[in-house]
């Protein structure tokens, strides 16, 4: 009994080896097939090829990031309505609220920037569309020059009617990142970095 199954078992093996030898060779005496077949798949043309499929792909991310942006506002939303954030009348913004704020009149945009969510580089690209030509590759502005208050204008310096017009026609636009990780950027850039002594002497001088 044993003996026979170890048989059976045995000329398996052997046909399923002599199976995978033929499709071995088949691919080798056809190779042309193949490419031409590969070629119609990369260029689409092919029922269901390559191009249509990423297409497709495509088109499942688009989906895929719309579907998450409507759940995001949803919970927003959800979030206000919870505490009656929609409804109440809001607070007429100060100056204060608006110096995080960056204007490009060049090109209509308003950029809310937070600190460490890449702000240093995206206050360079700001520098080089409002520069007027004065900068040109954001990479070679240095970091401290970013941070310089008078490179940039801030909505807080505009009246009210231009701020006003700039909040209702510009496009603006913020970065996000997540909180845990933030905080974890900020504690290494600010404090386990040498080139940081002005900040730890600032920040030492205001709970001294």
């Amino acid at each position: 009994m044993r003996k026979s199954r170890v048989c059976r078992m045995a000329v398996a093996t052997c046909l399923g080896s002599f199976a995978l030898m033929i499709f071995y060779f088949q691919g080798c005496l056809n190779p042309a097939d193949d490419r031409r077949g590969l070629k119609g798949v990369w260029s689409g043309k092919a029922k269901g090829g390559l191009g249509r499929h990423l297409h497709k792909t495509d088109t499942l991310d688009d989906l895929d990031a719309q579907e998450m942006q409507r759940r995001r506002r949803a919970l927003l939303n959800g979030i206000c309505a919870a505490h009656n954030m929609v409804t109440r009348k809001r607070r007429i913004l100060t100056p204060d609220d608006l110096k995080h704020l960056v204007v490009d009149d060049n090109h209509g945009l308003l950029y809310c920037y937070v600190p460490k969510v890449a702000c240093t580089n995206w206050k360079r690209v700001m520098m080089v569309l409002t520069g007027d030509g004065k900068y040109r590759d954001p990479l070679k502005i240095p970091a401290n020059e970013a941070h310089v208050p008078s490179n940039l204008k801030a909505l807080s310096e505009y009246s009210t009617p231009e701020i006003n017009y700039r909040l209702r026609n510009y496009l603006k636009f913020i970065f996000v990142r997540e909180p845990f990780e933030r905080l974890v950027s900020a504690y290494r850039n600010k404090f386990t970095r040498k080139y940081n002594t002005a900040f730890h002497k600032r920040r030492s001088e205001e709970h001294t």
